[in-house]
């Protein structure tokens, strides 16, 4: 399985657990140029996907998902941002950036 199917999977199958953490992470970073971006912008999206949750930027800042998605190879931390491991073609992620909206939309 490639690097971009891993990713594919992550964002189709959505949840993990209650949780649509990763998905909005990858989502998220998948959009950002060079595929990176701090901290910050990647927790408003969270917070911005999670509404109904109520929670400050602590809450997401705390998440397991940075462990789990780094376990995962799946980003990387560069000095308080996080990027996608690995490179994608344009190909790649029109097709992750696609899933994502989909997902999103249902």
């Amino acid at each position: 399985m490639t690097k971009t199917n891993s990713l594919v999977e992550i964002v189709k199958t959505g949840m993990n657990g209650k949780s649509n953490y990763q998905k909005v992470v990858i989502c998220h970073l998948s959009s950002s140029k060079n595929q990176i971006d701090t901290i910050e912008n990647i927790c408003e999206s969270l917070m911005a996907k999670n509404l109904k949750d109520k929670r400050d930027v602590s809450h997401y800042k705390g998440s397991p998902v940075w462990r789990v998605l780094k376990d995962k190879d799946i980003i990387v931390k560069v000095d308080g941002s996080y990027q996608l491991k690995g490179s994608f073609s344009v190909e790649d992620l029109k097709e992750i950036k696609k899933i994502c909206m989909e997902s999103f939309l249902n």
